[in-house]
């Protein structure tokens, strides 16, 4: 390892580790880097569709998250298009959010040795809540058993059904080592009917480093990203060899003036020319709180060569 890079690494691995970070929750958005920043959908210059899917558990409660994202390289114009779709399920009051983003990421040659992907991206989001599912005090009868209707009035506290949302990002690279840093709802969209309440400016930032084991791989990542009082730290560290890979993972998050919440896990992941299967979990480390999640991820390569000449444990490459 180059020594130039220990105060990069040193800054940005470890001091990150007495602050804290939140915004994409998916633990395999390691092996899927534009779930966080879309600008590494450029990385690589590869052409590829992937799916995240999540089902965490939290005391009692079932959460659902997806993930789909399309990409395509065009080389000829050094540019790649990106489509990619969220979708949460709260499992309560049937609220869910669904977000649709379109991607453009343009390639800039720095020199030989480095390439930078600035980004711009339009989402459209849409919130599902059924108000309907709700029950307040004022429509319980204890000696009838019949709920009754309710005084509480919704128009001004209603969450705006649909918005667009604007982000924008970079990343550069060389063949080792990657920066990326994206920003999101730059258009601070409304959040609820009636009320002057907007959502905030949200910061990422993601570093990568790959260390060459005599033909095998290590891998270290970490993002630490915030939107308002939300903040979420992650750090993993995944080993390569031939076409399979284990790594552990630990999440740190915080919002506000909440006692911070730790998770770890594990992850697995095998290459099978085209596609690639993923997988991990997670156990929460909060005495308070009983969570757990698991996760599965596919991946599939539309240049399955490439990955055959470099080599499946490779994740960099520069053209």
């Amino acid at each position: 390892m180059n020594t130039k890079y220990i105060p990069i690494l040193f800054f940005l691995f470890v001091l990150p580790t007495i602050s804290w970070a939140q915004e994409n929750t998916f633990a395999l958005s390691n092996r899927v880097l534009g779930a966080n920043n879309p600008s590494f959908f450029g990385f690589n210059n590869e052409s590829e569709v992937s799916l995240l899917h999540k089902t965490q558990s939290v005391n009692d409660a079932k959460l659902q998250s997806s993930f789909l994202s399309v990409s395509k390289y065009f080389p000829n114009n050094n540019f790649s298009l990106a489509l990619s779709v969220f979708r949460e399920d709260f499992g309560i009051a049937s609220y869910s959010r669904s977000k649709a983003n379109l991607s453009f990421i343009y390639q800039v040659t720095i020199n030989d040795d480095w390439k930078a992907y600035p980004s711009i991206s339009a989402g459209f989001v849409n919130n599902s809540f059924d108000y309907g599912s709700l029950i307040f005090g004022d429509q319980l009868n204890l000696y009838s058993n019949i709920l009754g209707i309710t005084n509480e009035t919704f128009e001004d506290n209603q969450m705006v059904r649909f918005y667009p949302d604007y982000s924008t990002g970079i990343m550069v690279n060389n063949k080792s080592l990657f920066f990326g840093l994206a920003i999101s709802h730059i258009n601070k969209p409304k959040q609820f009917i009636g009320q002057d309440l907007k959502q905030d400016i949200g910061l990422s930032t993601q570093i990568g480093y790959e260390l060459d084991i005599n033909g095998s791989s290590l891998f270290l990542y970490s993002s630490l990203s915030k939107v308002g009082s939300q903040n979420r730290f992650m750090f993993s560290q995944d080993f390569t060899i031939s076409s399979f890979s284990l790594g552990v993972f630990e999440t740190i998050s915080k919002s506000g003036n909440a006692k911070s919440s730790n998770t770890i896990g594990g992850m697995f992941r095998v290459q099978l020319r085209k596609f690639e299967l993923t997988s991990s979990y997670s156990y929460g480390l909060d005495k308070m709180l009983s969570t757990n999640s698991i996760e599965v991820g596919l991946i599939y390569n539309f240049n399955p060569d490439k990955l055959e000449t470099e080599g499946y444990n490779k994740r960099f490459y520069l053209d």
